[in-house]
């Protein structure tokens, strides 16, 4: 694993660390950020952010409990 993991990477790796340290029935994480790289370079997009989600037990088998996350 790389000293500072990815975006896209960091809700997996909360989640995992989460549901080991408590054992939930239920994990959810969603991360929003900034690409700067898109935003200075690139596409040159003001509006450059990207989400990034992570979900396990309940919100993976329970369809009412996973709209409800993804709604807050």
């Amino acid at each position: 694993m790389r000293l500072m993991p990815l975006q896209e990477e960091l809700p997996s790796l909360i989640g995992k660390r989460i549901q080991e340290a408590i054992m939930p029935k239920g994990v959810g994480v969603i991360i929003q950020g900034e690409h700067l790289c898109m935003r200075m370079r690139g596409v040159e997009s003001s509006h450059a952010e990207a989400v990034s989600s992570f979900v396990s037990g309940c919100f993976l088998t329970d369809h009412s409990c996973r709209e409800e996350f993804m709604m807050l």
